[in-house]
């Protein structure tokens, strides 16, 4: 009842804040949009990343867990898994702790201690991260290996490995417990789990990962587990030559930062979370907490595993004064205490010292937001683009990406909340969504409050062209078309060869039957007095800027659009469109094959 109870109220907290949009893209919309693909046999696929996910984690758990979006098809349902899992591990202390001290009381008080310690609520806060799964695995692992069930408790911890290959750092010590403990098969069961983590570990570093991670991310973007160490360097052999160095190492296990990890995770036992052997299992995840970021991620996902072991440590702790009368239950008790003290200083659950309401929810423009949502049709062959918050709750389909994007394929749907501008600004955020909106090929559906919804349309009548500018960029269709009283210009454009600068295009609307003038545009040839007056433009960088034009895929168009102010439609047959390219800084134009600088396209 206890470990329901415990993740009830955890499934709470995080279905609080995932309704007022307080969860992201990174990472409960990655995760649940992996998790679904899955579930379709998109075996780990990911249109959030540039690459397969199995390139950041190993997590078969993903695969495990997927078939719950049959019944339960929304994010909602990981964040309950996970609750449902950090209840399971308490209930395994509870257990653990009741072999070891004899005394059913002592056990009920460490999992009421676990449950409420401030780290597992910042495990619980940090969204769904797979990691959580193997909470359970290593108490309940821990509870049959000191009941003797030495093969059971590896196999347990060892099936904790599907969570992702960070619970290797914990199954590994683990299996040399079982082999410190066991004799015959029990201690071989101890061997093969350790055997088995490091094999899992090296599998994927050295064969998973340099298979699916594009080497061109190289020091751009290193692997996660690697990004832990980026203040040792961005590469294997930097990070391995900071760690081998005593005195680097020393300065870095001993910052305030990894004092404040120690005191937040430790504290709350009195200690006692230092004197079992689970202590010793979890050192090598100790290491990587306290040799990497500075200050550590204590305040995430990251202390999943070595909150489980100080409580499970704590619960050896106090075995070992089981012949003090009293002790075990008395030193229980000012655990649950402890503990209590520090969620009500320092948790970030409703309650807890740390805290905080939704910032979108003091905005109050959730029910906008949710009426916003509601518009994209829950077909899971519908593409999205959503801003951060926004993502999680669309990401149960195979295409769903952030819209500040280079998309081989315009998304059907574009659901934008403007003041979140991660991860870029919410200027360049602004700036690119009002050049989305001008694009004849998107209807509004939505605008208020800051919010945007766009639906893209068919366009019909489009031209086919051939036009290729300086040898690089080729326009190979137009739509030019009325769009109420104004008129709207659809672009599809290819990059047929490397561009060095980022030039800048110009679509122009002119007649003949204006009043001569001086406004010209860029490196135009048109002499000042012609007939050919510039009527309405526009001018500029393709994405807002946002995107350099060597940053487009060749494989994949470029499309884009604007609207233009138009005359009278009766008078639309005196009119034409130039359209091309320019250099911003000298005003050159790029040429055509035949010498034009423009393409000229007549009005419908």
């Amino acid at each position: 009842m206890l470990a329901l109870a415990s993740a009830g109220f955890d499934f709470w907290a995080v279905r609080l804040r995932h309704s007022q949009y307080d969860t992201y893209t990174f990472d409960l919309g990655l995760l649940v949009q992996v998790t679904w693909n899955n579930l379709h046999g998109q075996w780990f696929q990911t249109t959030i990343l540039p690459f397969n996910y199995l390139a950041e984690h190993v997590t078969p758990s993903l695969v495990v867990t997927a078939p719950v979006f049959l019944v339960w098809p929304s994010a909602e349902a990981l964040l309950a898994l996970q609750s449902i899992a950090i209840g399971l591990a308490g209930f395994g202390i509870y257990w653990s702790a009741q072999k070891r001290t004899g005394d059913v009381a002592s056990g009920l008080l460490l999992q009421i201690a676990f449950s409420v310690a401030p780290a597992t609520g910042w495990v619980v806060r940090d969204e769904f991260h797979p990691i959580a799964l193997a909470m359970p695995a290593l108490t309940l692992g821990t509870a049959l290996l000191w009941r003797g069930r030495l093969a059971l408790a590896a196999i347990v911890v060892g099936a904790g490995l599907l969570a992702n290959e960070d619970a290797a750092l914990l199954a590994a010590p683990f299996g040399l417990l079982i082999a410190w403990l066991g004799r015959g098969w029990g201690r071989l069961w101890g061997f093969g789990l350790t055997v088995g983590s490091v094999a899992l570990l090296a599998g994927y570093f050295l064969v998973v990962v340099p298979t699916l991670r594009p080497a061109e991310l190289g020091e751009q973007l290193p692997h996660p587990d690697l990004r832990q160490f980026i203040e040792c360097g961005t590469n294997t052999m930097e990070v391995v030559s900071c760690l081998v160095d005593p005195g680097k190492t020393i300065a870095r296990g001993t910052t305030a930062g990894d004092r404040e990890a120690v005191v937040s995770l430790i504290g709350p036992t009195l200690g006692l979370g230092l004197l079992g052997p689970s202590f010793l299992v979890a050192i090598p995840r100790w290491l990587v907490l306290l040799l990497g970021l500075d200050p550590p991620l204590i305040h995430a996902h990251y202390v999943a595993l070595l909150v489980t072991a100080a409580y499970l440590a704590t619960a050896e702790g106090l075995s070992w004064l089981r012949r003090v009368p009293g002790f075990p239950r008395l030193g229980a008790v000012a655990v649950a205490v402890a503990s209590v003290y520090a969620f009500v200083a320092g948790s970030p659950l409703p309650g807890g010292g740390a805290y905080r309401p939704p910032a979108t929810a003091v905005q109050g423009r959730v029910e906008a937001i949710d009426r916003a949502v509601a518009l994209v049709p829950a077909d899971a062959d519908v593409s999205v683009a959503a801003t951060s918050s926004i993502l999680p709750h669309v990401a149960l389909r195979s295409n769903v990406q952030l819209p500040v994007n280079l998309w081989c394929q315009a998304p059907d749907f574009q659901v934008v909340d403007l003041r979140d501008g991660y991860p870029t600004t919410t200027p360049v955020l602004r700036r690119y969504m009002a050049q989305a909106a001008d694009d004849p090929a998107y209807q509004t559906l939505f605008n208020e409050a800051d919010l945007l919804v766009l639906q893209r349309i068919k366009l019909g009548g489009e031209t086919s062209r051939n036009d290729l500018f300086s040898g690089a960029l080729r326009l190979t269709g137009a739509n030019v078309l009325a769009r109420g009283d104004q008129l709207g210009v659809h672009l599809v454009w290819r990059k047929e060869a490397p561009v060095s600068r980022n030039y800048h295009y110009f679509i122009h609307l002119l007649g003949s039957d204006q009043p001569p003038g001086s406004d010209q545009p860029p490196g135009s040839d048109q002499p000042p007095g012609s007939d050919q007056a510039i009527y309405s433009q526009s001018d500029g960088e393709v994405r807002a800027g946002v995107f350099s034009l060597a940053d487009w895929d060749p494989n994949c168009p470029m499309e884009f659009g604007v609207t233009l102010s138009a005359p009278n439609r009766s008078e639309w047959s005196r009119y034409h469109l130039e359209i091309g390219w320019y250099d911003l800084d000298t005003g050159d134009r790029l040429r055509l094959t035949d010498g034009a600088d423009h393409v000229n396209l007549s009005l419908p």
